[in-house]
Parts: C-alpha cells; structure tokens; sequence
C-alpha cells in the first residue's frame, strides 16, 4: 500500500508543480488579445463622435466605458493570477537525510539492531514522505485552482471587450454607411 500511496501523491505532486508553469504560459494569449482589442479602438476611435445628447452618443460612449471597465476587470484578475503563492514542497534531501538518521539513531537506541534499525526507519521515513507529498499536493492544487479562476476571468474579461469592440467598430460603420447614403441621397436631391 506504501508504494501505491507514495506513487500517487508524488504523481499528484508532479502535476501540479507542471500546473503552476501552465497559468505562465498563457500570458501571450492574454496578451494578444488585449493587443488586438487596443488596435481596434486605435483604429476606429476617430469614426467616434463628440458627446452631445443623441442616444447614439450614449451608445457609442457607453460601449467605450463598458470596454474600459472590461479592461479593468481584466487587470484586477490578472493580479490575482499572478500574486505570489504560498507553493508547499517537500523538505529538501539534506533535511531529508538528517531525519532519516535521527529515525536510525532512535530505533538503535530502543535497542534494534542495525538492520532492523533501518528497516523501521525506512517505513518511517516513507510515512513521513508519503505525507509530505499529499500535503503539498493538496496546497499546491489549491493554489492553482486560484490561479486558474482568476486566470479564466480575466481571459472572459478580455473576450468580452473585444466583443464589445467589435460591436463599437460595426456601430460606428453602421453610423458612417448611413451618413454616405444619406449624403448621396441628400447630393443627388440637391443635384436635381
């Protein structure tokens, strides 16, 4: 049974210390996105007229301020993702092997032989490891399951704003396209 629990929880272990690498990784997809949401409102912001008190005004400034207050969504999550944890890690190998000899020197002093001795020992040690394992593993998924939430909302965050974007440069079109025609309409009456 020691072998199947130490094998699990060191496997459990493993995983999430690679889950920890994993929230890093997607930072460039973040950061594309955010790109690429800037961009559009780079380039189509001049197409956005002054305030006045049309509802298209409030629309189109209102769709301005969802996207700011997206973006700040977003940060507020990107923080949290990013704030430093509290990772737990089993002790290293020179504590590791300080322990080990306290558990050999106690068993001899109980009055074990030195093969017995060792052996105890050995049982001991791999109690404490299995342990020392589930615990950190256990903290450890805590803590990326933290980070991942936080993460996930910031990216639904972002894919709301540029949603939200999109919908501002196709209004903004809409606006422009109905303005030509109205202009075309209005130059061939004039014309006539």
């Amino acid at each position: 049974m020691d072998d199947y629990l130490e094998k699990l929880f060191a496997d459990a272990y493993g995983r999430e210390v690679e889950q920890e690498e994993n929230i890093v990784r997607s930072l460039p997809i973040i950061a594309a996105i955010a790109s690429v949401t800037l961009l559009v409102l780079r380039e189509f912001g001049d197409g956005i007229p002054g305030f006045d008190w049309s509802p298209l005004a409030f629309l189109l400034h209102g769709l301005i301020i969802a996207i700011g207050a997206t973006f700040l969504y977003v940060l507020v999550f990107l923080f949290v993702a990013l704030r430093p944890r509290q990772y737990e890690h089993p002790k290293n190998t020179l504590a590791i092997r300080a322990i080990a000899d306290g558990i050999v020197d106690f068993y001899e002093l109980e009055g074990l032989d030195g093969e017995s001795a060792e052996a105890m020992a050995l049982h001991d040690l791999r109690q404490q490891m299995i342990d020392q394992f589930a615990f950190a593993a256990a903290n450890n998924r805590e803590q990326n399951r933290q980070r991942q939430r936080a993460r996930s909302r910031a990216f639904n965050g972002l894919v709301a704003a540029l949603t939200l974007a999109f919908v501002l440069v196709g209004t903004i079109y809409s606006v422009q396209i109905t303005n030509a025609a109205a202009l075309a309409t209005a130059g061939v009456s004039a014309a006539e």
